[in-house]
């Protein structure tokens, strides 16, 4: 009884909303269920990129429009912790049942600036690959740095988003190189454009002689819209 009393008050006092379509929710609801759904439905079976230059092959889990998009907007900009956990259970149920990719050795997140994820208070790409090698019975290993603070890609066009992330990764101090001889590793991150932050991470990770090095990514933001090949 009590618990309600607080929730009712929360309500009235500091309402929430749904963090896609901004209708009144319950307090602790960032996503309501008619964008939940929809959610779910833009998270399939990975796919892979064929619009985009990269030195490993790129798979993605749905095309960045509707409200996949806004959902990771929301969690990088927002941002939003409680949000990403709504992601998780999709990712984890298509990820089982794919049979597109043998499942890796290793998982290892695309890392942000110790900058940029102070501020933000979490590093997205952190948080869904460790999610993702607990779903694979994979190994977890953030063996990426970034070693120069870059601007946002989103904030480049594509010319600049080509060289905006040359030279900014790097082996993470104490990593030991041989432990990933042979491997099959998948490199995590949110949202895939052009391919350039996958492609500048590949080049730190191919010299480990890995067995094979695969991207997956949550959404990709095709050049041409719709191609899902």
């Amino acid at each position: 009884m009590f618990s309600k009393i607080v929730s009712g008050f929360l309500e009235i006092f500091f309402p929430f909303s749904c963090h896609v379509c901004r209708s009144a929710s319950s307090f602790g609801i960032v996503i309501c269920e008619k964008c939940k759904e929809r959610l779910e439905a833009q998270i399939s079976e990975p796919f892979r990129i064929t619009d985009v230059s990269s030195r490993c092959p790129i798979w993605s889990l749905g095309i960045y429009e509707d409200v996949l998009s806004k959902v990771i907007k929301s969690i990088k900009y927002k941002p939003s912790l409680k949000l990403i956990s709504e992601i998780f259970p999709r990712v984890q149920a298509v990820l089982t049942l794919q049979r597109v990719l043998e499942f890796p050795d290793v998982v290892v997140p695309v890392p942000l600036h110790f900058k940029r994820e102070r501020k933000r208070g979490f590093n997205q790409a952190f948080l869904l690959g460790e999610m993702i090698s607990k779903t694979c019975g994979a190994s977890f290993s953030p063996i990426l740095q970034r070693i120069r603070e870059t601007t946002p890609q989103a904030d480049c066009d594509e010319n600049q988003r080509a060289t905006n992330l040359l030279g900014a990764f790097s082996l993470a101090e104490g990593v030991i190189s041989s432990i990933f001889r042979g491997k099959k590793i998948w490199l995590v991150d949110d949202v895939s454009t052009t391919g350039a932050t996958m492609d500048n991470c590949a080049e730190v990770l191919l010299p480990l002689k890995l067995s094979s090095l695969n991207a997956i990514v949550l959404a990709h933001s095709p050049k041409v819209f719709g191609a899902r090949l």
